[in-house]
């Protein structure tokens, strides 16, 4: 108990952080969050060219269930014409 009271007295009131301490803290977070920060950006691109490849898949599909469900002989419009 004697040596806590010493140490007490030799440093003062350690409960708070001093400024210096503070911007370090905030520094070191800022060069951790900063390349984190930076991925999403390209992931939403990512997720955007994932949703049109898909959308554009889906469609080639219906063309071609619809292709196939016609008789070889009939004859039908292009959806691509006017």
């Amino acid at each position: 108990m004697k040596k806590i009271v010493e140490q007490h007295k030799l440093y003062g009131n350690c409960l708070g952080l001093t400024f210096v301490e503070c911007l370090l803290a905030l520094v070191l977070v800022s060069v951790v969050l900063a390349p984190l920060l930076l991925g999403f950006p390209v992931g939403s691109h990512q997720g955007r060219l994932a949703r049109h490849t898909t959308m554009a898949a889906d469609l080639a599909q219906d063309i071609m269930e619809e292709i196939k469900s016609k008789r070889f002989d009939e004859e039908t419009t292009s959806p691509f014409t006017d």
